[in-house]
C-alpha cells in the first residue's frame, strides 16, 4: 500500500492546508527556552495546499485563529493543519 503524502492530497474549495511554524518564547532576559517549541504551537504557518477558491499562493506564511484548525497526521510524525479560509487572520507572501 502506498503512504500518502501531504502532495497526494487535492484540498476542498475553501480549505488551506498549513504547516505550523514552531516558535520558542524567550524569557524576560532575552534567553529562549528551548521547551516551548514543543509545548506551545503558534498561530501562524506556511502554505502547503490551496482549496480553488483560496487566493492566497503556496508558500506564504498565514496567521490564523489559534483554535480554529483541524490536526493532519501523517506517517514519520510529519503534522499539518486544515484550516479554513475564514479562520485565516492575515497571510504575507514571503520572497528569499
Amino acid at each position: 500500500m502506498k503512504k500518502i503524502t501531504i502532495s497526494d492530497l487535492t484540498v476542498n474549495d475553501n480549505f488551506l492546508i498549513v504547516k505550523q511554524i514552531k516558535v520558542a518564547k524567550k524569557t524576560a532576559s532575552g534567553l529562549i527556552n528551548p521547551d516551548s517549541y514543543e509545548n506551545d504551537k503558534s498561530s501562524m504557518g506556511k502554505v502547503v495546499g490551496v482549496g480553488k477558491n483560496v487566493d492566497i499562493p503556496i508558500n506564504a506564511v498565514v496567521f490564523f485563529n489559534k483554535y480554529s484548525f483541524t490536526l493532519i497526521e501523517f506517517y514519520r510524525n510529519e503534522e499539518y493543519i486544515s484550516l479554513h479560509i475564514e479562520d485565516v487572520i492575515a497571510w504575507h507572501k514571503w520572497t528569499t
